[in-house]
């Protein structure tokens, strides 16, 4: 599978805070201290929450990648060996199967 795409991981750009983040709230704090840590709880829980979705979708697309290119090399192998037949040959069999296929009262119908 080539790597046509990146792997994208969130994270918090680093910045000097003036609210403390990394303590928990004590009876000291402002209700201004306590929003920005929340948020920040917040903040920090959305980004973890992103990070293990996207590592999620991206084993599902390696998965798929690997998946869709083992068909396709079937199919090649396939047809290398003669086993897969031209698109026009190819109507005219389902043309035919779907006559042997039909009910034999459709049949009578149509032939009737």
């Amino acid at each position: 599978m080539n790597d046509s795409f990146t792997t994208a991981t969130l994270t918090k750009p680093p910045t000097t805070k003036k609210y403390p983040t990394q303590t928990p709230p004590n009876d000291t704090w402002t209700i201004e201290q306590l929003l920005h840590w929340s948020l920040d709880q917040y903040h920090s829980a959305a980004i973890s929450r992103t990070n293990s979705h996207l590592e999620a979708l991206q084993a599902q697309c390696e998965n798929e990648c690997e998946d869709v290119m083992t068909l396709h090399e079937l199919a090649v192998g396939m047809r290398e060996r003669g086993e897969l037949n031209n698109n026009d040959d190819n109507e005219e069999q389902v043309e035919s199967r779907e006559e042997e296929n039909a009910d034999p009262q459709q049949q009578q119908l149509v032939e009737g």
